[in-house]
């Protein structure tokens, strides 16, 4: 044995090498996965890689007793429907918070329509109702790129002709818990912006 304990005959190994010898197999199962991988068919690859780790995860007694593989597991069956061509919903596509029906977007046009409301009725005009709106969205980080003032001011009058059922609720909701705060502030702007920093938050 040389200085610090070490055999003065070892030589230098690959970094895979000098895992331990019990992980060998774990190692022979993704380099597999590789393989397959290298060779253009993903699925399996995927497939292979996840029951080896989920197989090697669940050697540790703790791990299987206590169930921690099971989104791994569900990970595994539903790319193996994938790649049998079937479909599976935890690798369908989620709704984009801001897309056209996600209920984040029809919180954002109840709260929007209700600002324009306020607004409005306090004697603002609709364009700068509309500019004061589309400054309270971007400063709470909820504008989606492609919304303008041309869009918003169309949000409230969706409110009154054909918004989803769920818009028209939220803005209900909305309304109902903006009486509390009713003639509470001077300046309409100061009302938005509250309505913003606390409604806003759902969004």
């Amino acid at each position: 044995m040389a200085d610090g304990g070490k055999d003065s005959t070892s030589t230098e190994l690959p970094a895979t090498a000098l895992y331990r010898r019990s992980d060998r197999w774990l190692i022979d199962q993704l380099e597999e996965g590789r393989k397959h991988f290298d060779a253009g068919d993903k699925h399996a690859a995927v497939l292979i890689d996840l029951i080896a780790v989920v197989d090697w995860l669940n050697r540790k007694a703790a791990i299987q007793e206590a169930g921690l593989t099971e989104p791994l597991v569900n990970l595994a069956v539903a790319f193996a429907d994938v790649a049998n061509g079937k479909k599976h919903p935890l690798l369908t596509p989620a709704t984009p918070a801001h897309s056209p029906n996600s209920p984040s977007r029809d919180r954002m046009k109840a709260v929007s329509a209700l600002a324009l409301d306020i607004l409005i009725e306090r004697g603002m005009t609709r364009d700068n109702a509309a500019k004061l709106v589309e400054r309270e969205l971007e400063r709470i980080g909820r504008k989606p790129a492609k919304v303008t003032r041309a869009t918003i001011l169309q949000w409230r009058s969706e409110m009154r002709n054909r918004a989803s059922e769920m818009a028209l609720e939220q803005y209900r909701q909305f309304s109902e818990a903006r009486k509390a705060f009713d003639g509470k502030w001077a300046r309409p702007e100061d009302e938005v912006r509250h309505l913003f920093e606390n409604l806003g938050k759902l969004l």
